[in-house]
């Protein structure tokens, strides 16, 4: 090779280092636009957390005010939950119970239940007396607080029961032969003892799918009488338990249809997936008495949501806890919103699926789309499309909750929103998990 040939081949190999190292030193990183900035972690494997990166300096930590602007720190309000009892023992028994029916109690009968203790973890023992019944249910209520619920009270409750609770049910969730197959409920009203003390979450009702085999060998609601039933004077009132019936008996008849009625057939019992089951149950109170305010007011003043703490998919009955509640009330409110159709609860129930699948299937969109529009309506709460809640009364009321303090590594369906920078163009971390994505938004 000649010496010329040789000087080309050099100049040209150093002309191309300096292009290519000039065009990485000036690279143009990439955007997005928007006076806001939603980052979520799409994936739905609730095992593995995906980094999103540094998304913004931390010498903007504090330029948004803590959640506190929302809930004060005395705040003395209550907020309903309810537990869940492992099940595993049950499904591999198939509820022997729902097709050997016993002998129907009688009026003021005595009966011993057997019921969870949350404060020792233990079990204990309630006797309770049979006050009121029906064709579908059996109100008991425990002997100690026969001096402050009447028969008079549980015959409201046996009316409601009958009356509107049990046929919202098998309207919306269940077909109504698959909820007459479970028989007759029974109502246990005792004072479920959770160490509430006196503000913050108490266990309001359960239900516990054993008791439909080995424990009380009934298909049973647990009611808590206090505070549920109490108002701030002390009076006993046994309408306060009605919206916690309703929520229960959709967890029963869920139940039934998942893990027994729809098993017989498919042979492999499931349980519905435990934020899909709340929502529902949630969704059933929405049904029954309207918006369920204390779901909206413990949204707006939870850091751990704003901050992206709180997962959307939590399947631990552990870890499923206030801020839990919250979001899949409020997503499954979205998702009725979006799809207007009465049948809806009833598709997802009866889904061949029992996790996130049954709700792509119901509402022809992945989920990663539906939690990703979900998040941007949440923030933007538009009063029509995809972006809101169509106006559902009281709704109006959800706070558009920016990070002050974001969790960096993401649990899958988390997220959380940012404030862009003035110019309203965020550039993207250098390195951020495969599931992780950015979207800007605009008010």
């Amino acid at each position: 090779m000649s010496s010329l040939k040789k000087l080309l081949l050099i100049f040209f190999i150093l002309s191309s280092s300096f292009i290519f190292f000039s065009c990485m030193l000036f690279k143009k990183p990439q955007t997005v636009d928007g006076a806001y900035i939603l980052v979520i972690n799409q994936s739905t494997d609730t095992a593995v957390k995906q980094d999103t990166g540094v998304v913004y300096s931390r010498e903007t930590e504090g330029m948004y005010p803590s959640a506190q602007i929302f809930r004060n720190s005395e705040d003395k309000s209550i907020y309903p939950i309810d537990r869940i009892i492992d099940t595993d023992m049950l499904l591999t028994n198939r509820i022997p119970i729902l097709t050997s029916k016993s002998e129907p109690p009688k009026l003021n009968d005595l009966k011993d239940f057997i019921t969870e203790n949350y404060e020792t973890g233990k079990k204990d023992t309630v006797r309770a007396c049979l006050l009121s019944m029906t064709d579908h249910c059996y109100v008991w209520v425990e002997e100690s607080y026969l001096s402050k619920i009447t028969s008079m009270q549980t015959d409201k409750l046996a009316a409601e029961f009958e009356k509107n609770i049990y046929p919202l049910i098998y309207t919306h969730f269940v077909e109504k032969t698959d909820l007459e197959s479970i028989g007759a409920v029974y109502l246990l009203c005792y004072d479920i003892k959770d160490g509430f003390s006196g503000s913050g979450g108490f266990v309001a009702g359960y239900f516990s799918p054993e008791d439909l085999s080995t424990s009380n060998k009934c298909p049973l609601l647990y009611i808590d009488t206090y505070p549920l039933m109490t108002d701030r004077f002390g009076v006993y009132k046994i309408e306060n338990a009605f919206s916690t019936v309703t929520h229960e008996l959709q967890h029963l008849s869920n139940f039934y249809v998942n893990s027994i009625y729809v098993n017989y057939i498919k042979e492999e019992p499931a349980m519905q997936s435990l934020w899909m089951d709340e929502g529902l149950s949630m969704a059933a109170e929405d049904l029954y008495n309207g918006t369920q305010t204390s779901r909206i007011t413990y949204y707006n003043g939870s850091d751990n949501i704003r901050n992206g703490k709180v997962p959307l998919i939590q399947n631990r009955p552990d870890l499923f806890w206030l801020d839990n509640y919250s979001l899949s009330y409020l997503f499954f409110q979205y998702l009725y919103s979006q799809t207007s159709d009465s049948t809806l609860y009833k598709k997802i129930i009866y889904s061949p699926y029992n996790d996130f699948k049954a709700l792509e299937e119901a509402c022809g969109k992945s989920i990663s789309e539906l939690m990703t529009d979900f998040r941007i309506a949440l923030f933007l709460n538009k009063p029509s499309g995809k972006y809101g809640f169509n106006s559902k009364e009281g709704f109006d009321g959800i706070a558009a909750l920016t990070s002050y303090n974001y969790e960096r590594y993401l649990e899958a369906s988390a997220g959380f929103v940012i404030k862009a920078p003035a110019d309203r163009s965020f550039e993207l971390p250098e390195k951020y998990g495969p599931d992780i994505r950015f979207y800007g938004i605009n008010p």
